[in-house]
């Protein structure tokens, strides 16, 4: 919130929307521990004025952990599954009754979440792993977050100093270290993340923020890949009628926007540590088993129909490939097109907007994906009616659709309730149902849709 000051910790998250809430969330808190402020609630006051949000670039001076003379600092930049914080703490001060200690904390959410120390040897530095098991539906089985975070000490960040204490519950998990040590002013947290196994977060950390390479190294390479996208549509001029403060509004809401749609749908693919082929946990599959390829994510269609995915297929088709091979992949592990995808299957959508998506993608010749197997699955939801024990798949009330051409008030759902916002029901279901009524190749299926 924009006028809200307390800063909680850097939170790793999948939230699509507020609607839908997270899955496998935690946050990185850095702090200057005390027994009376190092909760899981604990937070502290910034100025968003002198902080940097940056796609690619994160920092804040954090003013509860602080001595007379100085605070601490926050700094992040991302890789693909993880990232790096660098933190630099106040220096010591002797004889002062401020709080020094320096800690580095992992906040779970309780429950089922679990947590461990990695002690530290001669080559390894300390760290904490854990599992993020929390979600809010649709995660599917075996569903598991996994997370490895090293932490270094010095300002050349490769440093190995033992921590004075540790601890780790369901809740959070954290490394205390000796403000006296001067290694430990600056510290460096270098973390990645696995939706597969411990393991793999290893082995992406090891991939993508290896200790080979530093901050800066990591920040120019997010910068770049955020540059690269960001500037695919560039403003060339305004209407003489905007003023310049107008014109900045203008940019500040074009790539605002343009940021967003470039968050979503997410991809959940990660390189294989046998073959460095991609990978994915699929939240789709019963057994929640590990499979070849991308797979696609964290979108509901119902806006985005309309918005991102002809905005991907005019500025960026290889990713919208991408994109739509995942989805069809979804379909293939679990005999559905997902409707709010979050990460899998999920209700709340009362059409199947997806299979517009695809269709789309059909007619303008994306390239990247199985045509045949994105078309069976749009088939499927015009025609095949859904199982009654399975949420989140197919078109609630279809039989009557099918009879009728739309949905009367008071028509029998599938499991035998009553089927409700009737009307928004039959203008989705009609956007694509003449999909399956022509029954011509895809390409022509697909241009009849939309024209319509």
């Amino acid at each position: 919130h924009p006028n809200d000051r307390r800063y909680y910790g850097l939170r790793c998250t999948h939230q699509p929307s507020p609607w839908i809430d997270d899955y496998g969330q935690f946050r990185i808190v850095a702090s200057l521990s005390s027994p009376t402020h190092g909760g899981v609630g604990q937070y502290s006051g910034y100025k968003p004025s002198s902080s940097a949000w940056n796609p690619y670039y994160f920092n804040a001076t954090l003013l509860a952990y602080g001595t007379e003379q100085s605070f601490t600092t926050v700094e992040f930049t991302p890789s693909t599954h993880g990232g790096i914080m660098h933190v630099q703490f106040p220096k010591y001060e002797a004889d002062t009754n401020f709080i020094q200690t320096r800690r580095i904390a992992i906040v779970l959410n309780g429950g089922l979440d679990s947590s461990e120390i990695i002690e530290a040897t001669e080559e390894t530095p300390p760290g904490i792993s854990g599992k993020i098991v929390k979600n809010a539906g649709g995660a599917g089985t075996n569903f598991g977050h996994y997370f490895v975070a090293y932490v270094y000490t010095g300002e050349s960040g490769v440093e190995i100093t033992k921590p004075i204490a540790t601890s780790y519950t369901n809740e959070m998990a954290y490394l205390e270290f000796d403000p006296e040590d001067p290694a430990t002013e600056h510290v460096t947290i270098r973390i990645a993340t696995s939706l597969i196994s411990k393991e793999q977060a290893t082995f992406n950390l090891k991939d993508e923020i290896d200790v080979k390479k530093d901050f800066s190294d990591i920040f120019e390479e997010a910068k770049e890949e955020w540059n690269t996208v960001l500037t695919r549509v560039n403003i060339k001029s305004f209407h003489d009628e905007y003023s310049r403060i107008e014109q900045v509004k203008l940019y500040e809401v074009f790539y605002s926007n343009l940021y967003r749609a470039s968050l979503f749908p997410r991809q959940l693919s990660e390189k294989s540590l046998e073959t460095g082929e991609l990978i994915h946990w699929s939240p789709y599959d019963p057994d929640g088993g590990v499979f070849n390829g991308t797979l696609t994510s964290d979108s509901g269609f119902w806006d985005a129909y309309i918005v991102v995915y002809p905005y991907l297929s005019l500025v960026n088709r290889e990713s919208l490939g991408t994109m739509i091979q995942g989805w069809v992949n979804a379909y293939s592990e679990g005999g559905w097109l997902p409707k709010w995808a979050s990460p899998g299957y999920r209700g709340s959508m009362v059409g199947t907007m997806g299979d517009v998506t695809l269709s789309d993608a059909i007619v303008k010749n994306i390239p990247g994906f199985d045509v045949e197997l994105a078309y069976e699955a749009v088939r499927k939801d015009a025609f095949e009616v859904p199982p009654s024990d399975r949420d989140g798949v197919g078109r609630v009330c279809l039989p009557t659709y099918l009879k009728y051409g739309y949905i009367p008030r008071g028509s029998l759902t599938t499991d035998g309730g009553t089927c409700d916002e009737v009307v928004s029901r039959t203008l989705n279901y009609m956007v694509c149902w003449v999909i399956g009524l022509l029954g011509y190749r895809c390409y022509n299926i697909c241009n009849c849709m939309l024209i319509l």
